[in-house]
């Protein structure tokens, strides 16, 4: 099928606004109360955006007070000359009529309203108490605004009162004023600084609030006028020293956005929770209230690869659905492995809807190209099949300390073969990056569908460009030797022992192949059918197929898989490696034909044996052998927070803390 193109609308407006003089958002406020982005911009490779995510009324020492929280984004290239180094936010707040501005009359400045409380004030980075890892403090997705580890051995400290900075560590502070003509303060200025001993920039994205005291009077309308001002290390562009001219948000003292009862109303409590005002968000702004509440909708995971560094994540999700942006979210944001430079791309997971149709359309087809705007000629690139390298995580500026391949099983899927069964838990992507913050993240994938295949591909082409891509991703000199661990599910662990033993006999200083054996620091084979799988019900299905051959390979006491399991242990006898295999406890469904259609329906099996999983005739400890209590197929689909789970993730945190 044809590569298809979309036309994107521009990503700096949503459809309801009006473009004005200078592609500034020139919105006029009527009926549009409360309105989602309040100010973006892109010039080059820098980018800013303002959402306004929750407002809130209730009251402050018994003054009634509106509660506002506000996230910013900023993208740019890291460790560049065209870093933003510098931001100040300026919010002004003043008393208004209509939702036309109109000023009151007469106008008396101290009648508007006052700024009684900022949070957070300060952000510091700080030493954690082990010196190792530190740990996220805003948590979830890119959407969500996490921010993310600053450095090995560093945490992010949020304040709600001023602290006297200490050495280079202020990222983030706050404060309030007012003018000549107000008593009070009715002004905040956010300002965001970088490390500059480490030279990369500022936070990426910051989620802020304030208590507003509303004027007194019947009608509490305000008006909020948000200026966004970076700085960018180096730079010719006149245009980055305009600020833009985007009309207020307009506050009627009624509507309110996010769910009010989920904090209380009364802002002046003394445990009223803060720190959650702004860890998390409103529900609705994550995720359109129809994609939580219909059982009828539905949604599914894309990869969207080609994303150029200077992007944020809001922009991909106006880029994919200009018109609802909210029914889009992004689950993972990391550098593309395998592109020509891996520094120029990022390449993320994100959730749709079937509110897009323009995407459940094109489920299964090869891929959909969306331009950035109607002027741009490099494209996003959607798809669903997740073929090749897929990063789901990789620590923002900390050193990669070790890379985490995951390799899909027969017929198996390179994302969905790994996620929980009716749900969206992916444990690579959801759960194991906390628990090893500096690893690069890989799951791989590969055609080898079983039913109507027309490929004739054996083991050893499959391995070669395993092997290939593998190096290709490790070609950096301070990759080549980085310690390296594979996730191998049923037949994945046939292409990676195969890739491993191509490698051993590669000599590195002539190709960078030979660098993979020679990385490997630890293997987690799991239902991998080393001594064959039951596939007599699989043989009625690719009868007279092309991968006729190569399934039959499989089967138990098969002399290929004797060999290949021979030359694997000859090649890891010496190596420092460790090597753990898993078994299945639980039987497994047959494919067999139900009014033509094959189904999963067949007498249940236990498809790799124990003895097969693990190779115990071959003197493996004990100690190395693991069960799973799941089936086959369900082995690697781990539920959060399962005992399963943590008994991989347990066995990775060792491997990689010994190296």
């Amino acid at each position: 099928m044809e590569q298809v193109s979309l036309v994107a609308a521009n990503e700096d407006f949503e459809t309801n606004f009006k473009p004005g003089p200078s592609g500034t958002l020139q919105i006029k406020n009527k009926a549009q109360v409360n309105r989602h982005k309040i100010t973006a911009e892109r010039i080059s490779s820098t980018s800013f955006k303002a959402v306004l995510s929750r407002v809130q009324y209730g009251i402050y020492e018994k003054n009634r007070a509106v509660l506002v929280v506000f996230e910013f984004s900023f993208g740019y290239q890291k460790n560049s000359h065209h870093r933003i180094n510098y931001a100040s936010i300026n919010i002004e707040f003043t008393k208004t009529c209509d939702a036309s501005f109109t000023p009151p009359s007469p106008y008396e400045p101290n009648d508007d309203p006052v700024v009684t409380k900022i949070l957070p004030v300060q952000i510091f980075r700080k030493k954690t108490e082990t010196g190792e890892g530190g740990v996220s403090f805003f948590s979830g997705s890119p959407r969500g605004m996490a921010l993310t580890i600053i450095f090995k051995g560093w945490e992010l400290e949020p304040k709600l009162e001023h602290t006297e900075a200490t050495g280079d560590n202020l990222l983030f502070e706050a404060d309030t004023y007012g003018d000549d003509d107000h008593k009070m303060d009715n002004n905040i200025e956010f300002r965001l600084l970088e490390i500059k001993s480490l030279k990369t920039g500022i936070l990426n994205r910051i989620t802020a609030a304030a208590v507003v005291l509303l004027p007194q009077g019947e009608s509490p309308m305000i008006k909020a006028k948000l200026v966004v001002k970076p700085s960018v290390v180096f730079s010719v562009n006149p245009l980055r020293l305009l600020p833009r001219k985007d009309d207020p948000i307009f506050l009627d003292g009624i509507t309110e956005k996010g769910d009010p009862s989920a904090f209380g109303s009364d802002f002046s409590q003394s445990k009223y929770p803060w720190m959650s005002i702004i860890v998390t968000r409103g529900e609705e702004n994550i995720i359109s209230k129809s994609a939580t509440s219909s059982s009828a909708t539905k949604s599914c995971c894309f990869r969207i690869k080609k994303i150029a560094h200077g992007l944020i994540p809001e922009t991909v999700q106006d880029i994919i659905s200009p018109s609802n942006p909210n029914i889009v979210r992004i689950k993972s944001w990391a550098p593309e492995a395998d592109s020509e430079d891996s520094q120029s791309w990022l390449i993320a997971t994100v959730i749709i809807n079937d509110q897009e149709p323009n995407f459940f359309g094109l489920i299964g087809e090869k891929s959909l190209r969306l331009p950035r705007n109607s002027n741009d000629s490099e494209s996003l690139i959607v798809d669903t099949n997740f073929l090749g390298m897929t990063t789901l995580a990789s620590p923002t500026v900390a050193e990669v300390t070790v890379d985490i391949i995951a390799v899909t099983g027969l017929a198996g899927h390179a994302f969905g073969s790994w996620k929980e069964r009716n749900g969206e838990f992916m444990w690579l992507r959801d759960a194991l990056p906390s628990a090893l913050p500096t690893a690069r993240i890989i799951t791989y994938g590969y055609g080898s569908k079983l039913q109507g295949s027309t490929s004739d591909a054996s083991f050893r082409s499959y391995a070669v460009s395993l092997l290939a891509q593998v190096a290709s991703a490790r070609k950096r000199p301070k990759e080549k030797n980085r310690p390296l661990i594979f996730i191998a599910h049923s037949l994945g662990g046939i292409l990676v022992k195969e890739a491993l033993v191509a490698s051993s006999r590669v000599d590195p200083s002539k190709s960078s192949e030979g660098h993979v054996y020679q990385s490997v620091c630890g293997i987690l084979f799991i239902g991998v059918p080393h001594r064959g799988l039951e596939i007599e019900h699989l043989l009625p299905m690719i009868k007279g197929q092309p991968n006729e051959d190569l399934i039959r390979y499989l089967k138990p006491e098969s002399a290929y898989l004797d060999i290949l399991h021979d030359n694997f242990s000859s090649s890891f006898r010496s190596r420092p490696s460790a090597i753990h295999t898993y078994y299945e406890t639980e039987l497994s469904k047959t494919a067999t034909r139900v009014d033509g259609v094959w189904k999963l329906e067949g007498p249940m099996k236990n498809l790799v044996p124990k003895s097969s999983a693990t190779c115990s005739h071959f003197g493996e400890l004990p100690s190395e052998q693991f069960p799973i209590t799941a089936s086959h197929s369900d082995m690697v689909k781990f539920e959060e927070g399962s005992s399963d789970y943590k008994l991989i993730r347990n066995h990775l945190v060792n491997m990689c803390d010994k190296h």
